[in-house]
């Protein structure tokens, strides 16, 4: 024979859940996609349909490898580019939940933020780079002109390496400005690694210098990074040390402004 509390205790459930629990409605997330590059924050919102007390709980699938969220639903993407799933749980039913899906971007190219300032930097030239090739353009002071430059520059060559700017180039360097006339002079380049060291001097100082007028010269990098490196990647590049060849023939020690190079 059943106790009344085993006929009771069937009977409220079956009134409960004939009422319904005001905070058991479905969730809805937003947005439903995102692009978040690795590293990066991004902030997912829910809403419960109608609930009085709403409570979300908020995980990644496949765990903190494919990123973390935290119970505000601001989540941190990983390291490694890919496709993953944020979800979001009404925790009064958790068989309500929705989901949304979240990119990290692989790198698809370079991109390069040029120094500021109006001296001796080193500037993107946009017209002969590519989406895996950078082409920098040194540039000097516009109110000064000189005989010649020497640089030694520095990449990491596991994510990238020095190029010619053109295949027709015989050095890695492309004079774009100084007259260098006939031999002898000085035109040369050698890489060792992911050092790059090059002059591009003028022959004696009879003739006139040479006005810092736009690019005077020119190198490239190829980005070696694949598919996997995430986007923003910044990719180390650096001046070890540079010189101008001055009108009277002295060669002077030049601070030379470097961008930011980073993958995208």
């Amino acid at each position: 024979m059943k106790t009344l509390t085993q006929f009771i205790v069937p009977l409220l459930l079956g009134l409960l859940t004939a009422c319904g629990n005001p905070n058991a409605g479905p969730v809805t997330i937003s947005p439903k996609t995102a692009t978040v590059n690795a590293g990066d924050r991004f902030t997912f919102t829910a809403t419960i349909k109608d609930a009085k007390e709403p409570q979300v709980l908020w995980s990644v699938e496949g765990g903190d490898a494919h990123g973390t969220i935290s119970s505000t639903g601001v989540y941190t993407a990983p390291s490694e580019p890919g496709t993953y799933t944020v979800v979001a749980t009404n925790a009064a039913d958790t068989t309500k939940k929705d989901t949304a899906t979240v990119t990290v971007p692989g790198t698809s190219g370079v991109g390069y933020q040029d120094p500021t300032g109006t001296g001796w930097r080193l500037v993107k030239n946009t017209g002969a780079s590519t989406d895996s090739r950078l082409v920098l353009d040194l540039v000097g002071p516009a109110d000064q002109s000189g005989r010649g430059v020497g640089l030694t520059l520095s990449v990491d060559s596991a994510q990238a390496s020095w190029s010619k700017v053109s295949d027709a180039d015989t050095e890695y360097v492309t004079n774009r400005l100084f007259e260098l006339g006939s031999e002898p002079r000085l035109f040369k380049s050698t890489i060792k690694e992911g050092t790059l060291s090059l002059g591009v001097f003028q022959k004696g100082v009879t003739g006139p210098a040479t006005a810092y007028s736009g690019a005077l010269l020119s190198v490239a990098l190829e980005l070696k990074t694949s598919p996997s490196t995430p986007a923003g990647t910044v990719v180390p590049i650096s001046v070890i040390k540079a010189h101008a060849l001055t009108d009277s023939g002295d060669l002077s020690a030049i601070d030379v402004a470097v961008g930011t190079l980073t993958t995208r």
